[in-house]
């Protein structure tokens, strides 16, 4: 199984990680999406704390909100233990 993942890496520059192995999962920490989404969230909070963005709430909510959904609807996803909400 060969897959692409959109990863932040420790670095937390933007880039394409591949592997061709598979695994099983036990945790949804584990899932290289939720560890790019939590990278992600760090960054953008780091981000929307400085300067004019930090000044405009409402999108620095908004903005906050979304990167911290990404992660919340991979673990909700993750406890769902099936498949049928794609049948």
């Amino acid at each position: 199984m060969r897959s692409a993942v959109l990863g932040l890496g420790r670095s937390s520059n933007l880039g394409l990680r591949t592997s061709n192995f598979s695994m099983k999962v036990n945790r949804f920490e584990d899932i290289q999406a939720w560890q790019a989404a939590r990278d992600l969230c760090r960054v953008l909070y780091n981000l929307s704390g400085e300067s004019q963005f930090a000044k405009d709430f409402g999108l620095r909510d908004q903005a906050r909100r979304a990167a911290v959904s990404i992660m919340a609807n991979i673990s909700e996803g993750f406890d769902c233990n099936s498949n049928q909400e794609f049948i």
